[in-house]
């Protein structure tokens, strides 16, 4: 999911400072960048920013790897420079901090793969997968996980449902 994000101050956002055109100490960068976007009032700067925003249920309960246990679907969407994919896997989970990702569709030609993902799951439900954060549902049965790669410019994020018995 990208947006384009205006660069202003705190200030300026909640109405309580205005600014006179050009003014360059203002909330804007001096440097004005070329917009990204159709959507351009003022003509002020815009930058293209990728992000994901997440909200959970924050759980009393303690939870552990053995949360994160039993058969899962997981959904990838990521987004490169050039293109946009999708990835659905099957996901293995041993309750014991390892599992096994059995990709069964990738949309942009890349051939399946099967590998070994070792996990932890925090007491609070953060949930790591092979170096990747996000967190895990008090039930163990929905994940969520920032799977991007930033040094390869990816942004990504997965949707992980426990398949049901």
């Amino acid at each position: 999911m990208a947006y384009v994000e205006r660069v202003i101050d705190a200030d300026l956002f909640a109405g309580t400072k205005t600014c006179a055109e050009g003014e360059p100490d203002c909330g804007y960068p001096t440097t004005p960048v070329e917009p990204v976007s159709a959507i351009e009032p003022l003509d002020k700067a815009w930058k293209k920013r990728i992000s994901w925003n997440l909200c959970v249920r924050h759980s009393s309960e303690t939870l552990a790897n053995n949360t994160f246990s039993g058969t899962y679907w997981l959904a990838t969407l990521q987004q490169d420079a050039v293109e946009g994919s999708l990835i659905l896997s099957e996901y293995v989970a041993d309750g014991e901090g390892s599992g096994i990702n059995r990709q069964t569709l990738v949309t942009n030609d890349v051939a399946l793969r099967e590998e070994r993902m070792d996990y932890n799951v925090d007491s609070d439900g953060e949930l790591t997968i092979n170096g990747r954060y996000g967190v895990i549902s008090s039930s163990g049965d929905l994940l969520v996980l920032d799977a991007s790669k930033p040094a390869a410019d990816i942004a990504a994020i997965t949707v992980g449902l426990r398949k049901p018995d």
